[in-house]
Formats: C-alpha cells, sequence, structure tokens
C-alpha cells in the first residue's frame, strides 16, 4: 500500500512538470500547433547599417556575405550625391553558422529612380567584401500570390564592440485596412510592390530611442519556410509627425524586394538567389524597373516619416528632405569571412542578365561607345599615315627612276645615230625596250633587291649608275654573244 501511494504521488508531480512545461513551451510559440519563429529566424543571414560607428534602425535585406539591399532614406546625401564623408559599415548577426561579423561599405547603387519627396523606389544596393567569395546566400522570397502571410522582424545589437546580437523582435502580420490605402497612394498604386501594417516594435534601448519604432524586415512564409522578402522604407502618421503614441493612427510601409532582384544582378555581375514554388512563378525580368510613382502625396493632415529613427529626437519630424541621388559612391573595406549556409532543394538563380550595368560616373553603353570610337579613330589615323607614306614614295619614285633614265639615254642614242647606250657592245644591233613588267622597282634600294631582282647588278662610274642591259633590252638570237 505505501509504495502504490509513492507511485501516485510520482505520478502526480512528473504530470504537473509536463504541464508545467508545455505552458512555458506554448508561451514561447514553441508547441506543435505554432511554428517557431525565433528559431526560423535563426536560419536567416541578418544585420543593421551603422554609420560612423553608430546603430541605425535601418535593416539589411542580406542577398549574401557580398551584397544587401538598403532604403536609400538610410544615406545621407549632398549635393546631390551619397556623401562620402559617411562612413558606412555592415554588421551581420550570427545566424546559422555562430559567426558573428561585420564589414566596411565599399560601393553603393543606389536606384536611379528613387524618388525621396515619395518614396517610390526607395532602395539601394551596398557592397562589402569585395575582393572575396560567396560564402553564403540568402534566398528571397518571390511570387506573392504563394505566401500565406508576412511577418517582420526587428534586429538590435546589444554591444558593438562585442558584436553581441539580442533576441530579435518578431511580430506577426497585421491584416491590411483601408488606412494602408487612404494614407499612402504610392501604396495604393503599387499593392504587389509594398505590403503595410499597423505595429510598431519596442524600442530595443532607451539610449537609442524613448519611442517604439517599426520593424526593419520582412519576411514571406512559404510553406513551412521563411525567406526574407522585404525592408522597411517609410511611415505615415495620420494625425502630425510624431511616431510616438500614434501608433494606431500610423501606417508602416515596406519595399519588397522582388521587383529589385535582377537589378542587383545586374549591378554586382553575378548571380543572385530566390525561393519559389513550383515553376511557373519567375522574377520580375526588367532590370530598369521603377514603381508607379503618384504625383500626390499623404492627404492633408497626414506626414510621412523616415530614415533612421534612432538618431532622431521624440517628436521630430522624420521625412526625408533630400535631393534625387546619382548612382555610385566607393569606398575602402574590411573584410570579414563567414562560413557557407546550406541550400533548400527549390532554389533558384538568376543569370545571364542584360549589359547596361550602372557604373561610378559611365555606363557599359557608354564605355562601349568610347572604346569603339577610340578604335575607329585610331584606324583612320593609321590609313592616313599609310597613303601619305604610299604617297611620298611614289614621288621618290617619280624623282629617282633608274629605268626610266635609262630609257632616256636609249632613246637619246637612237636620234643622234651611232652612239651607244653605255655597256652595250653592239651599237647597231635592234633594240626593243621591253615591257614595264620586268622594271625592277626603283624604291629599292640597290643592295636590297628583293630575291627575284637579285641578277641585276651596277657599277659605279665617276658620272652614273652604268646597268647591264642584257636583262631590260631583247637582243637578236644570231648577234646574242
Amino acid at each position: 500500500m505505501p509504495s502504490t501511494l509513492a507511485a501516485a504521488r510520482q505520478g502526480i508531480v512528473l504530470a504537473l512538470a509536463f504541464l508545467h512545461l508545455s505552458g512555458r513551451a506554448a508561451a514561447n510559440g514553441a508547441d506543435s500547433g505554432a511554428p517557431n519563429r525565433v528559431a526560423d529566424l535563426a536560419k536567416i543571414k541578418g544585420g543593421v547599417l551603422v554609420k560612423n560607428g553608430k546603430q541605425t534602425s535601418c535593416g539589411l535585406g542580406l542577398l549574401d556575405n557580398m551584397a544587401s539591399f538598403v532604403s536609400a532614406n538610410c544615406l545621407d546625401f549632398k549635393n546631390g550625391r551619397v556623401d562620402s564623408s559617411i562612413v558606412y559599415e555592415v554588421y551581420i548577426d550570427p545566424s546559422f553558422d555562430s559567426t558573428a561579423s561585420r564589414a566596411m561599405v565599399q560601393n553603393i547603387t543606389v536606384h536611379p529612380k528613387y524618388n525621396p519627396s515619395t518614396m517610390a523606389n526607395n532602395i539601394a544596393l551596398i557592397e562589402f567584401n569585395l575582393g572575396s567569395d560567396v560564402t553564403w546566400y540568402n534566398f528571397n522570397a518571390i511570387g506573392r500570390a504563394s505566401w500565406s502571410e508576412i511577418i517582420y522582424a526587428q534586429r538590435y545589437l546589444s554591444n558593438m564592440n562585442r558584436m553581441a546580437w539580442a533576441t530579435p523582435q518578431i511580430s506577426p502580420q497585421a491584416p491590411n485596412d483601408t488606412m494602408c490605402n487612404s494614407l499612402s497612394p504610392l501604396y495604393s498604386s503599387n499593392l504587389l510592390g509594398l505590403s503595410c501594417n499597423g505595429v510598431l516594435a519596442t524600442s530595443p534601448s532607451s539610449d537609442v530611442s524613448n519611442c517604439d519604432v517599426p520593424y526593419q524586415v520582412a519576411y514571406a512564409v512559404i510553406g513551412k519556410g521563411l525567406f526574407p522578402a522585404g525592408i522597411y522604407s517609410y511611415s505615415v502618421v495620420e494625425d502630425g509627425e510624431n511616431l510616438c503614441g500614434n501608433s494606431s493612427k500610423t501606417r508602416n510601409y515596406y519595399t519588397l524586394l522582388d521587383d529589385y532582384l535582377m537589378f542587383a544582378r545586374v549591378a554586382l555581375d553575378r548571380t543572385v538567389h530566390f525561393y519559389r514554388t513550383g515553376n511557373t512563378t519567375v522574377p520580375q525580368p526588367n532590370p530598369d524597373f521603377s514603381m508607379a510613382d503618384p504625383s500626390e502625396g499623404p492627404p492633408s493632415g497626414a506626414a510621412l516619416v523616415s530614415g533612421n529613427y534612432y538618431s532622431q529626437q521624440t517628436g521630430s519630424n522624420f521625412a526625408s528632405q533630400v535631393p534625387t541621388p546619382t548612382v555610385k559612391s566607393t569606398r575602402s573595406s574590411t573584410t570579414m569571412r563567414t562560413s557557407p549556409t546550406s541550400k533548400p532543394e527549390q532554389s533558384n538563380t538568376m543569370s545571364d542578365p542584360p549589359n547596361d550595368e550602372p557604373a561610378d560616373g559611365l555606363s557599359k553603353n557608354e564605355v562601349i561607345i568610347i572604346a569603339v570610337s577610340c578604335s575607329v579613330g585610331s584606324l583612320l589615323i593609321a590609313l592616313i599615315l599609310f597613303f601619305a607614306i604610299k604617297q611620298w614614295r611614289a614621288s621618290q619614285r617619280r624623282k629617282h627612276d633608274p629605268f626610266k633614265e635609262a630609257t632616256a639615254q636609249l632613246i637619246l642614242a637612237e636620234g643622234l645615230g651611232g652612239a651607244y647606250v653605255p655597256g652595250q657592245d653592239q651599237p647597231n644591233a635592234e633594240v626593243v625596250e621591253d615591257t614595264i613588267d620586268n622594271q625592277p622597282p626603283p624604291a629599292y634600294p640597290i643592295d636590297e633587291r628583293p630575291p627575284e631582282m637579285a641578277h641585276l647588278r651596277s657599277r659605279q662610274t665617276h658620272n652614273a649608275f652604268d646597268f647591264d642591259y642584257n636583262n631590260h633590252i631583247h637582243i637578236p638570237r644570231n648577234e646574242k654573244s
């Protein structure tokens, strides 16, 4: 009996422990009924942009360990160009390989149709680790119709010196509502190119912001997987410019990366990777793709706010008022390497793009035009020189033709009667001038005649050259010695 009671007590304790652990697991989203999105996020590399050593609220849409998308309004501009005095870095979380890294940004390519007033095409491509190899890459989601939902995440460096990362915040998608359309004409004109939510992330630290801030990046849920899909672009506040305490009146908008993968493919001139379901979905193929850009802005009383929220003061106007930037800016680099990631089975790559690649100051087409022009110019100069030299040689031949001089002597001898050409042994013989085809080319120096003219010889006298004219004058057979 005592043993039975002890066994019963032990069973009750185990049951209570099981229920307690099950409750904890359910609270963390790890139960069998709900996917663990934190674990899913740990399989995807993510990061933040750092400016002059200070962390920003700008998340990265990482393509691989050498390039990433970032919102163009996270960059500083000066005189219409990316401000070269700003030092940009990327900090990348440890993710799947437990290796956190950082690198200096070397190239920045701003989308040529970026409109800072409306936030159309608010995207830029940043490059780092140049000269290294691609050691890992993310698969970006395409084909929005196949996404079951979009979730949003916020990453934060808890200690920059140690590159320590806090646990990311994750929020499921808030359903799109009529406010998303009414507050942003850009969104209503590009429903497949932007996503919208009405949720804000808790400020990761009072050191960077006292207000809640928009989530940095968007992820598509495809099947049971999670894939990078977009980056934060801008917000519209219904009545005022202050995000603090206005989350219910604020809508946040995200640029989806699907439409800009070919833009990256051409700018980088290498493969970029994407994920799709089935074989019918393809990425947007035009590298020059541009959003529909409506002329009107938010409705009266509403304010468009954007940029780096960690650098702003509470209640300030976040609207980005910068001129349209030029395409590229170049900097020095710091290289960090990480290990490769595993590849999902349904992965795809983009290759063989058009050749119209943006460049620093000159496009590929402009470089090709200049190269062809230089080649044609060089050819014309060479032809002019060739004909000039040929003309000069011809003039020299007319001035110094020993064959014509000898022929003139022959004519003079016949006219005088009894006279004979020097070197001719039979002055009364019938002579016939040979055809001009057998004339030796007078442009050759005597000592440098070609092999077929090697039988020609000359003897220098006091007054003139004396040729052996048996090679130029036919002598009758019966008189030939």
